[in-house]
């Protein structure tokens, strides 16, 4: 068997787990082809999440999916003409595939 890099990451991070007393929490699900990896970190926001066609994509992928408290208040966003959503999205933010 061959374990791949992202593997030998997993593998690494449950053994750093086993060594810590904090309490964690890892889910991995295949929903259609898709896997869907999270870790948390239990009692606290911090958490991470990615999606890919193959494990080894899910993990590159983790990113933190927790949010900061920011001072100022939420403003929503003006209706604007003749765009549509992909062209207000920040460009920080990766377009969805599409199919997957």
């Amino acid at each position: 068997m061959v374990i791949t890099k992202q593997g030998q990451q997993l593998i690494n991070t449950l053994r750093e787990w086993n060594r810590t007393t904090a309490n964690y929490r890892l889910v991995i699900e295949i929903n259609e082809g898709v896997w869907d990896v999270t870790l948390t970190e239990t009692g606290t926001v911090r958490r991470a999440r990615g999606t890919g066609i193959t494990f080894d994509e899910a993990w590159d992928g983790m990113t933190p999916t927790h949010f900061q408290r920011c001072s100022q208040p939420h403003r929503p966003r003006r209706a604007t003409r003749g765009r549509s959503n992909d062209d207000r999205r920040p460009a920080a933010m990766p377009a969805m595939r599409q199919g997957h």
